[in-house]
């Protein structure tokens, strides 16, 4: 009782941050849960239980849930779920977007729904079709059910990877948890760094979606679900887009009204909210679009939250980061107000703390730096934050054609593509953008590295590698399987390697703790399946039009927002978010350099610590000295006590 009071008095003392979390262990050899021990692990998670901080035990099996309410229905939520006849017990971290779809369909089923939770709607849809109801609901989740009858524990993640799920399981003991902190919290998990997956970020050669920073930690991957029993792990992929799927559109026009629709339903569906919907505003295309979007439903009478907010950085006078005219242009546009906030810039201590708080880098400068309005979306009443995430992925075209053209021996679509960007861009730029992008991908890797080394003048991604750590990233590589992606349009097969794309997935895990740490739910209409399937089954020539990139969006998005936005081909550039610390940060690598010798050798880092202080290159050497010094910090968390991990970053 004293323990498990301890845990509770943290939870409610770390509780005023917030966002949902699940958390589990089941001892497959029948023996007891450690008494306080899944206290501790919520109480590792404790800035995402703003609403709450709740625990279920009974012999093996142990779960805790950490609440955040961010719609109406979640005012109903109470768990861990547990089904009275069966004994099921779930915990869940996600939303349902098609919920009163489904309520529907399992009371014509004859299902009994007693409330409007989310978890109880999971926990019926589970009894109903078991592992099929992934077939069913839509939204960004993660779940357990355990059924203590069969002693079987049903895990799922959603498509897209939008909610965290890790887990560990060693032959006997399995134990999940939103974040990997909650992990290292118990006895048995080894707090020894991967080093194989810190030679993959290290050479900036991300390919795996399973591994994590720690041995023994794992992620289950998007569209996958996991049965766990004494008998072991059985994992598999419940989800793939249909990459055969038509449209009924004849026309540029009617691709952009289809998209446009879809939109706007989407977006709706993420409005759900019992508090203000706080909604990035960059100046950019894509989440200047996403607020003019949720701005025209609130003025219809549409917008399901009670009222929208808008926030873009403040980076006036900072040349190329400086997107304030646009971001005010669309404010004006939409007649909403959008807040200005000064970007974060926090100092290289309070990166080691996040580190030893989560278990996992904080990122890069131009990710922390959008702190501040998180912090100040939460102070102002929203409970979650939408953002434009997944745009240049999925409304981009790269004129990756070409090379789907030649390897598929498509020559009069190739032929067709070069007289179209020929009279586009010119014939210069299309004999350049045929090289690049479709010689260039199906020249030999090695070739290609080589190339890639040339260019740069230095030596390539992994050239600044001690030996052991290149000898593994060689063995990384040698196992990655052939490319056998099936594909039935040009342009597919990038679009396909950007769904599963191991770095763009660490990208949004890492959104995703940020915003937890402030408080917020993320949402990311452009990271939802509707979205992702009409990208898919979209003509790349829609997307890449002439000389503008996201035509389609374009031509969907006019009168939603200014001419100035929309005939806008300039980007942000916010490399000098990465030089605030720059004099700081090549001291502490240096006076680590002894230390840091059995990753990286001694020539490679002083090569990188010489041209990130050339101010003339920005870039590459700024990704790699902030990725070395985000595993460096790691690496310190790692010989850490147990238990020094549990307070949250100072702001």
């Amino acid at each position: 009782m004293v323990i498990e009071s301890l845990f509770r008095n943290l939870g409610d003392r770390y509780a005023l941050r917030a966002m949902s979390g699940i958390a589990g262990i089941i001892h497959f050899d029948q023996m007891p849960v450690q008494a306080g021990l899944i206290e501790c692990m919520t109480a590792r998670m404790a800035c995402r239980g703003r609403d709450g901080i709740a625990h279920w035990q009974e012999g093996s099996t142990a779960f805790g849930h950490c609440l955040l309410r961010t719609t109406r229905e979640s005012a109903e939520e109470r768990q861990p779920y547990v089904d009275a006849q069966r004994g099921l017990v779930l915990v869940l971290d996600g939303r349902i977007d098609n919920a009163a779809e489904l309520a529907r369909e399992l009371r014509v089923s004859g299902a009994i729904l007693h409330s409007r939770a989310d978890s109880e709607l999971v926990l019926r849809a589970y009894e109903q079709w078991g592992p099929a109801l992934l077939d069913r609901i839509e939204g960004d989740f993660a779940f357990t059910v355990w059924d203590p009858r069969e002693r079987q524990l049903f895990c799922a993640r959603d498509r897209l990877g939008n909610k965290p799920f890790h887990y560990c399981w060693n032959g006997t003991t399995f134990a999940f948890a939103s974040d990997v902190s909650a992990l290292l919290a118990l006895p048995w998990v080894q707090k020894e760094l991967n080093l194989d997956f810190v030679a993959e970020h290290l050479a900036s050669e991300w390919m795996s979606l399973e591994d994590t920073f720690w041995t023994g930690i794992q992620r289950l991957p998007p569209a996958h679900r996991l049965v766990v029993s004494a008998d072991g792990c059985r994992k598999s992929q419940y989800w793939r887009p249909d990459v055969a799927m038509t449209l009924p559109c004849r026309s540029m026009a009617e691709y952009a009204e289809y998209y446009r629709s879809l939109l706007f339903d989407v977006v709706r569906s993420m409005g759900n909210s019992s508090g203000p919907v706080a909604c990035e505003v960059s100046g950019g295309l894509d989440s200047s679009a996403l607020f003019a979007v949720a701005a025209e439903l609130q003025r219809r009478g549409e917008w399901p939250a009670p009222d929208l907010h808008g926030y873009t950085l403040d980076f006036r006078g900072a040349g190329d980061a400086d997107e304030m005219d646009y971001a005010q242009a669309v404010a004006r546009h939409v007649g909403k107000e959008v807040t200005e906030v000064a970007p974060t810039r926090q100092p290289l201590a309070w990166y080691e703390d996040w580190a030893r708080r989560h278990g996992y880098p904080a990122g890069y400068p131009n990710g922390v730096m959008g702190l501040g309005i998180r912090q100040e979306a939460r102070r102002r009443g929203s409970n979650c934050l939408i953002v434009g995430t997944g745009g240049d992925e999925w409304l981009d075209g790269y004129r990756t054609y070409y090379a789907e053209a030649i390897a598929s021996r498509q020559w009069g679509e190739l032929r067709q593509r070069l007289q179209l960007d020929s009279r586009d861009i010119g014939i210069p730029q299309a004999c350049w953008s045929l090289l690049r992008y479709g010689v260039g991908p199906l020249l030999p890797a090695r070739l290609r590295r080589a190339i890639h080394t040339v260019r740069r003048g230095w030596s390539g991604h992994d050239g600044w590698l001690a030996a052991p750590m290149r000898q593994r990233l060689l063995q990384r590589r040698a196992m990655q399987s052939a490319d056998d992606t099936n594909v039935a349009r040009i342009g597919q097969r990038s679009q396909l390697l950007t769904l599963n794309g191991a770095y763009g997935l660490l990208a949004r895990e890492s959104e995703e703790r940020y915003c937890a740490w402030a408080g917020l739910e993320i949402r990311r209409p452009f990271w939802d399946r509707r979205l992702v399937e009409f990208a898919i089954a979209t003509p790349e020539r829609l997307r890449c039009s002439g000389a503008t990139s996201k035509s389609l969006h374009r031509l969907a998005m006019t009168a939603l927002l200014p001419e100035s936005v929309l005939a806008r081909t300039s980007k942000a550039d916010f490399m000098v978010a990465f030089r605030w610390s720059s004099a700081e940060l090549r001291d502490s690598l240096t006076e680590a350099l002894a230390v840091l010798s059995d990753w990286i050798s001694p020539e490679g880092l002083l090569k990188v610590l010489q041209d990130h202080a050339n101010p003339l290159l920005t870039g590459w050497p700024d990704w790699r000295v902030w990725t070395l010094y985000g595993c460096h910090a790691l690496r310190e968390t790692a010989t850490l006590p147990a238990g020094a991990a549990h307070d949250r970053p100072q702001a």
